[in-house]
């Protein structure tokens, strides 16, 4: 079954980048499509609309900074014409709940419990054969997948607000991640 990877802004990419290495390693009959898979010099709207009408479900790595993007929603619009029971999963990083269309879809926490109900409600919707296997999986694998994504979603506080330094007068360089620099005085 081919599945959408929705991402939008630098932390949501680390999380679908991360998730694209993962799942694939957990569930056998699961082939993800994740933007950094169309080709070079290929027209990438034309590529990224066969893509949606192509696959049956979709994964979206929503973070504070991805909640409005237009193009997550385009995309989530585009998923939800196919049949009466569209099935998108919304992944969650540094929020806890949802508005808008995409609060119309269970959402799943980035914690190892919820994480561990999202994998198994994939492994569901590809019918895979051995239940028991891909949560074995999971158990050995998330603690390496936790750290690559906590690893890569720490980003200079700039780049997720490059308009907060000038809140500042100059006093902070802001150039560290967010929890480095709330420990700066």
């Amino acid at each position: 079954m081919k599945i959408f990877v929705s991402w939008s802004g630098t932390r949501s990419q680390a999380i679908a980048t991360a998730m694209r290495k993962w799942l694939p390693t957990l569930i056998d009959r699961i082939e993800l499509f994740h933007s950094e898979d169309i080709p070079k010099g290929r027209n990438w709207h034309t590529a990224l609309v066969k893509a949606l009408h192509d696959c049956a479900a979709g994964i979206f790595c929503v973070t504070p900074e991805s909640l409005k993007s237009y193009w997550m929603l385009f995309e989530a619009g585009a998923l939800v014409q196919h049949g009466d029971q569209p099935t998108l999963f919304t992944y969650l990083y540094g929020i806890d709940e949802l508005a808008g269309p995409l609060s119309h879809f269970q959402a799943t926490r980035f914690d190892r419990e919820d994480s561990r109900r999202f994998v198994q409600a994939l492994a569901e919707l590809v019918s895979a054969k051995d239940d028991k296997s891909v949560l074995v999986r999971f158990e050995k694998t998330w603690p390496s997948f936790e750290s690559e994504v906590v690893a890569n979603t720490l980003v200079p506080v700039q780049q997720l607000l490059p308009e907060f330094p000038s809140l500042f007068d100059e006093k902070k360089t802001f150039h560290e991640s967010l929890p480095d620099c709330s420990d700066k005085r």
